[in-house]
């Protein structure tokens, strides 16, 4: 796991600055996971991409989100954010990701925060963003 930005909720909202009530709630109820175990099969690319592929999650990341959709509409540019686009056997990932006017290479790991809450809406699934096709 990254030492730079571990797999714990204040990676991702230290000082509950984005949580309402609400989202607190389900925070502990969050794993971070490695997509390897959770979908053995997967890969970075399955199908088409289109810009309704996306679905929010619990994070307030619409803005991001909404980015994303965009790009989408011109598929080869999503496409073009990952420099490798085959799952590799270390599960580590190289995206490019335009930062403040600049572009930057961001190396990623395959954990990701997961809810599994049997029952529910959230049983098995990410905890924030995921695929239509999910």
């Amino acid at each position: 796991m990254d030492k730079d930005f571990p797999g714990n909720k204040y990676s991702l909202d230290g000082n509950n600055q984005y949580s309402n009530e609400e989202e607190f709630k389900l925070w502990p109820l969050i794993k971070w996971r490695k997509i390897s175990e959770v979908l053995p099969n997967s890969k970075i690319f399955k199908g088409k991409i289109e810009p309704d592929d996306i679905q929010q999650g619990i994070l307030g990341d619409c803005y991001f989100l909404a980015a994303l959709s965009a790009l989408a509409e011109r598929p080869y540019r999503i496409f073009n954010l990952f420099l490798l686009k085959e799952i590799n056997s270390v599960k580590y990932y190289s995206v490019r990701i335009l930062y403040r006017g600049k572009w930057m290479t961001i190396d990623l790991d395959e954990y990701l925060p997961w809810f599994n809450i049997p029952n529910t809406n959230f049983a098995n699934r990410p905890a924030f963003a995921k695929t239509s096709q999910n």
